[in-house]
């Protein structure tokens, strides 16, 4: 297998930001992402430990960390040899009680944040439950992002599979490399179209500071160390179906439709017709980015006049060119934008209040097997102690029959919880409305 030594390598715009963070006045580090899958059946534990090693040699992100005497600029990426992906093997007690609390503490571990400086971000948990294992990943936010998450699956499937015909040789060598995805962010940032598009976010962003701030009513002050609340509303089958087929009707994709609704319903309780927001862009529009295993994702800025009443078929078409406008210019996102024209606020978390909106939409994604052993993804618990920004947050996710659903999540006190349930609510209702 490969040898070598740990190398500099460039850290691209979105770990940089986190890092700045870690080192300004509010020392913050975000929790990890967690992944969790059951299976009804037993897995291989040796080849389990011998794919997860081999993820991490194939995919340079999961092989990259960061050191405290170097610049944000600047990560490590550890050689191949050095490759590890550390699992724990948590053997339930056959006392129920004891055992909930034994599979209680292996995800909490799981899920526990990752020292900024640790080496490797990653780690895996198997709970050999009664019925079959469930299996945990773990991966620091700095080096991974979601749309990361069926890449990594899908090698993951590939590896472990092919490892029980094939030698561990046929399946050692590098598929994604995070460090070219960085240099090439870095010329496209400092050429042409790098000032084009920092020409485009100073239009976009005129009068506004370095949040867009959301202006619907508040019950409270924001208090960073309030908890945070959720509410969630299921989407139905029928109601994905309704969607897509406005989707198809509009010609729009289902981030322009869940955009337009949002910003519609926001308008509904705002104070102008002036709705700004951020929204989760994967910017993997090269080709190097497209199979990348990565922390690739950041924030983006929309903006648009949003008239009272105004029907989703005719806001659409102002949000889509909108969304089109962000895509060309999305490179330099709002992390970097903060950078360059808020530097004041790039080394703090947000205080204005805003609006983020994420969409997932895994329609076509494949299913993930094990030696034919189909998972089922479950819910991962979450950090009490997570950071909570300013204003509300709607995650979006459209997946297969039975698991869409819209979750806003927003700081106790901060807003009523009748305003977040009517917003999530005129949402979809607006997605699945004509009109």
């Amino acid at each position: 297998m490969s040898t070598g030594q740990a190398r500099s390598v460039p850290t691209n715009s979105s770990q940089m930001r986190r890092l700045a963070v870690l080192r300004g006045p509010d020392r913050l580090w975000k929790e990890p992402q967690t992944i969790g899958y059951r299976f009804a059946g037993r897995l291989d534990l040796p080849r389990l430990e011998t794919a997860l090693r081999l993820l991490a040699r194939r995919h340079s992100a999961l092989r990259t960390c960061f050191a405290p005497d170097q610049p944000i600029e600047v990560a490590v990426c550890l050689p191949p040899a050095a490759a590890r992906w550390p699992l724990r093997v948590v053997r339930l007690s056959p006392d129920p009680v004891v055992a909930a609390a034994e599979q209680s503490a292996a995800l909490a571990w799981l899920g526990s944040g990752f020292q900024p400086y640790e080496r490797p971000l990653l780690r895996a948990s198997v709970v050999r439950q009664p019925a079959g294992d469930l299996l945990g990943l773990a991966v620091d936010t700095t080096v991974f992002d979601c749309q990361s998450e069926p890449l990594l699956l899908a090698d993951l499937q590939y590896v472990y599979n092919g490892l029980a015909a094939e030698d561990p040789a046929a399946f050692d060598q590098v598929r994604s490399d995070a460090a070219a995805f960085a240099r090439e962010e870095r010329q496209w940032l400092a050429g042409d179209k790098g000032a084009a598009a920092l020409s485009h976010w100073d239009g976009l962003n005129e009068g506004l500071a370095a949040y867009p701030r959301l202006t619907v009513p508040t019950a409270g002050a924001y208090d960073p160390a309030a908890g945070r609340r959720h509410h969630t509303l299921a989407i139905t089958d029928e109601q994905v179906r309704t969607m897509r087929q406005r989707m198809r009707t509009l010609r729009a994709s289902s981030f322009v439709l869940l955009a337009t609704a949002g910003a519609a319903s926001v308008r509904d309780h705002a104070d102008s017709d002036d709705v700004a927001l951020l929204f989760g862009y994967s910017r993997r529009t090269w080709p190097v980015a497209v199979d990348l295993v990565g922390s690739l994702a950041g924030p983006c800025q929309l903006r648009v006049a949003v008239g009272r009443d105004e029907p989703v078929t005719t806001l659409y078409r102002q949000v889509r060119s909108a969304a089109m406008h962000a895509a060309l210019h999305g490179m330099l996102g709002h992390d970097e934008f903060l950078r360059i024209r808020f530097p004041e606020a790039y080394d703090r978390m947000p205080s204005i209040p805003f609006l983020h909106l994420n969409v997932v939409d895994a329609e076509d994604g494949p299913a993930f097997h094990l030696d034919g052993l189909p998972g089922t993804k479950v819910p991962m618990p979450v950090r009490p102690d997570g950071y909570t920004p300013p204003g509300i947050s709607v995650e979006v996710s459209l997946g297969g029959a039975g698991a869409a659903s819209i979750v806003a999540g927003y700081p106790d006190g901060m807003y009523d919880p009748g305003l977040v349930e009517e917003l999530t609510e005129a949402i979809v209702r607006r997605c699945v409305t004509a009109g």
